[in-house]
């Protein structure tokens, strides 16, 4: 019976025309909520259109309905819909079809409409989330967002305007083609791994951030490629993929190409042109494999050892050389190991203390070479040196196993920044260049070109290997000279010529405007972040004030000036303390400006190496006006005494400091360490030697012996025989090492230098 009742109301819905009705309004309301779901998501409308657009289709429906059920329209107007005779009967039945299909339809639109609202919803919610973001400055997980936000709404203009800021384009082919692509952040593990597809690869979406590619084809060498912080915001790369077999094991396949100039501090000027792809040890040799080539009799076999043993002026036997390729307890082996072995426990540790002709002879043995320095600065990308240098070990305690470290090249080779410091093959004069720093060395090493006697054995010392598909041009073999100023045939300039070079440094004391933008507390300090008006370009500048809480105000300050890695890193929340936290534990204040061109206030200069141009001279004279607005920011407080103030300035900041300190008067007693005359000439109104003489205050020099970027007798002496101080107040210490000086040496003497000029802290 109920059959029969519903069998009845569809003929009737047939012959009333409530379907066709039905059908026409769906229709309709289908196409016009498509054309407003269009509007909304393209101009961005309130999502409250499309649901109260969908409400009032709804609400229409049965009005709708109720009209085509009473009335029909005929030819003769809109009139009362009549009996239904048997044959429309019978006709009637033949839509029952046709009408359940329309109420199907009908109630699928409308789940669709619901479900299509719910999501432009989330999808605009999201896209909130990815602007809030991106404002914040979390660029990654903005992109996230706006990754999935594309799927919905993929024309909306606020995500126009997003991508620019969060993401760049990528072009990538790779010969052969059908190379996964694979994407991550620099500095992420290996689980966020994102598949971007197959090459050739074009208008795939990665961060702006640091990101790591890795191509994967099977059959093929992984290979892996990165794209740092700064470049085009359409990126177009081609990769060569190797055949499993063709690469070493243990190697990474490192391509070749021009190389216009060396991307290593003190070389830029070298321009080797072509540098052909080379093959290059992922890793640092280690411990366990080096005792291979021991125990293969690398010390007793002369095929190994191919290069004349060459001290100086003296040409050593064989016989002789090995007498001084010694361990601790006269076996042949590193200087670092004992009784012909390593420490227990330190197989996977990088081998060092060993020479420059240890490395080569182990070379040899393994049927490899040293790699020259431009295979080496291609390999290490020591232009990412703001993302690799802060995951290395530069920490100051010691070699980690090889591998270990988060410090990874654009092409995949670990700890090519910090744990031990890796022998090349060129020469620069009677020494070796040794690339890349040390664990126990400040971290611009990783960016200077470093050069030590090939006899030499430190305990930092190590390699890791190349091997060259093809044979290598001679002249990328070939000894490298650099620049060099004979001091001993130069003068500073006269009295007149330094007063109008002085008055250069000058500048209108502004009102300074300060501001405590952070305070951050530590275990024996604390570390406010200030900014105050520089002294140029309407600009304003930070500076880093280092608070010892051991001692009570007013405290001395010591105003800092850095090494070149400061040229190189894009953040200032990464500044390290170990070349001075030793002096805001002896109970002073550290000030440290952020100085133009460094951290967040990079500009481009890329280099601290003196130079003739109008730019060099410019960056000089804003250094100095830096630091001296720091020490007027000094004299507004009370609780730094402005009248006990000194300068420590560290290689870069050692080089610059005599000039530095000549114009600047509130400086009491000056530190230099690691620092010394440069040899490129410069113009003269930049040019430390003609300020060295106008050094009044008492100064230290601390210096390494073995200085390959400030000689001892070409650059170190000349300097401190300029330096205007009396004699018995100024003093030069020569400590046994390289760039860097003992640790325990440089704090002691140091401090002592401190209390004995600006007075013991109390």
């Amino acid at each position: 019976m109920v059959r029969e009742a519903l069998r009845q109301f569809a003929n009737e819905l047939s012959r009333r025309r409530v379907v066709r009705v039905l059908i026409a309004y769906c229709v309709a309301m289908f196409g016009a909520l498509q054309g407003l779901d269009v509007m909304v998501t393209r101009l961005e409308l309130p999502g409250v259109w499309m649901r109260w657009a969908v409400l009032l289709s709804l609400v229409g429906l049965p009005v709708a309905v109720a009209l085509s059920w009473i009335f029909d329209w005929t030819s003769a107007g809109v009139v009362r819909t009549a009996p239904a005779s048997e044959g429309a009967r019978a006709s009637a039945m033949k839509q029952r079809t046709v009408t359940w299909l329309a109420l199907a339809f009908l109630l699928g639109g409308i789940a669709w409409l619901a479900w299509r609202d719910h999501r432009y919803r989330a999808a605009r919610s999201q896209l909130d989330d990815a602007l809030r973001l991106a404002d914040e400055g979390k660029l990654a997980e903005a992109l996230a967002l706006a990754l999935e936000v594309e799927k919905t709404i993929p024309s909306a203009p606020s995500l126009d305007k997003l991508w620019p800021e969060v993401s760049r384009v990528l072009e990538l082919e790779t010969n052969p083609p059908g190379a996964v692509v694979l994407a991550r952040l620099y500095g992420d593990d290996d689980s966020s791994w994102r598949n971007l597809g197959v090459t050739p690869l074009s208008n795939a979406r990665i961060s702006v951030l640091p990101t790591k590619l890795r191509l994967v084809k099977p059959g093929y060498v992984t290979a892996e490629r990165a794209l740092w912080r700064y470049g085009p915001a359409r990126v177009k790369l081609a990769a060569d993929l190797f055949p499993e077999g063709e690469v070493p094991a243990g190697m990474i396949a490192v391509p070749g190409g021009d190389m216009p100039w060396v991307p290593l501090v003190g070389l830029e000027n070298v321009a080797p042109g072509e540098v052909p792809e080379a093959f290059v040890g992922k890793y640092e040799v280690t411990n366990a494999e080096y005792r291979q080539f021991i125990e293969a009799g690398g010390y007793r076999k002369r095929d190994y050892w191919n290069e004349p043993f060459v001290d100086g002026r003296h040409t050593l036997s064989f016989d002789e050389a090995m007498a001084r390729f010694r361990d601790r307890t006269g076996r042949p082996g590193p200087s670092t190991w004992h009784s012909g072995d390593y420490p227990e426990g330190e197989q996977d540790l990088p081998v060092t203390g060993v020479s420059w002709y240890e490395a080569a002879a182990y070379a040899a043995w393994a049927g490899k070479s040293l790699p020259t320095i431009y295979h080496w600065a291609r390999a290490a990308t020591t232009w990412a040196a703001p993302e690799v240098v802060p995951r290395s070990n530069f920490n100051g305690t010691g070699l980690v196993r090889v591998g270990s470290s988060g410090g990874v090249s654009g092409y995949g080779l670990y700890d090519m920044a910090g744990n031990a410091k890796e022998w090349c093959w060129n020469s620069a004069g009677d020494r070796r260049y040794i690339l890349g720093g040390a664990f126990s060395e400040p971290i611009y090493m990783f960016n200077d070109a470093d050069a030590q006697p090939p006899f030499e054995r430190n305990a930092t010392f190590g390699f890791r290997l190349a091997r060259y598909p093809k044979p290598v041009r001679p002249e990328l073999l070939a000894p490298l000279s650099r620049e060099m100023r004979d001091y001993s045939k130069e003068h500073p300039t006269d009295e007149t010529a330094f007063r109008i070079y002085a008055s250069l440094y000058g500048y209108d004391k502004a009102p300074l405007e300060p501001r405590r933008e952070s305070v951050t507390e530590a275990d024996r300090w604390r570390v406010e972040r200030v900014s105050f008006t520089a002294a140029y370009r309407g600009e304003r500048m930070s500076a880093l004030v280092f608070i010892p809480k051991n001692v009570p105000p007013p405290w001395q300050v010591v105003i800092h000036f850095p090494g070149s890695g400061a040229l190189h890193a894009r953040s200032s929340a990464e500044v390290g303390t170990a070349t001075f936290n030793f002096i805001v534990k002896s109970g002073r204040a550290i000030v440290y400006p952020i100085y133009k061109s460094t951290y967040e206030r990079g500009d481009g200069l890329a280099s601290d190496n003196q130079d003739r141009t109008r730019n060099y001279r410019d960056h000089v004279l804003m250094w100095a006006q830096d630091l001296s607005r720091a020490l007027d920011y000094v004299e507004t407080r009370t609780d730094l005494d402005a009248r006990r103030i000194a300068f420590h300035g560290v290689s870069w900041g050692g080089a610059l400091g005599p000039l530095i300190a000549a114009v600047e008067p509130r400086i009491r007693a000056v530190v230099l360490v690691s620092g010394g005359l440069e040899f490129q000439p410069t113009l003269p109104e930049v040019d430390p030697l003609n300020f060295a003489p106008h050094v009044r205050q008492p100064t230290l020099m601390l210096n390494g012996r073995y200085d390959f970027f400030f000689p001892v007798a070409t650059s170190q002496v000349p300097l401190f025989q300029f330096l205007g101080a009396p004699a018995q107040d100024k003093r030069h210490i020569v400590a046994e090492g390289g760039h860097w000086p003992p640790q325990e040496l440089l704090v002691k003497e140091t401090i002592d230098w401190l209390d004995r000029y600006l007075g013991p802290v109390r």
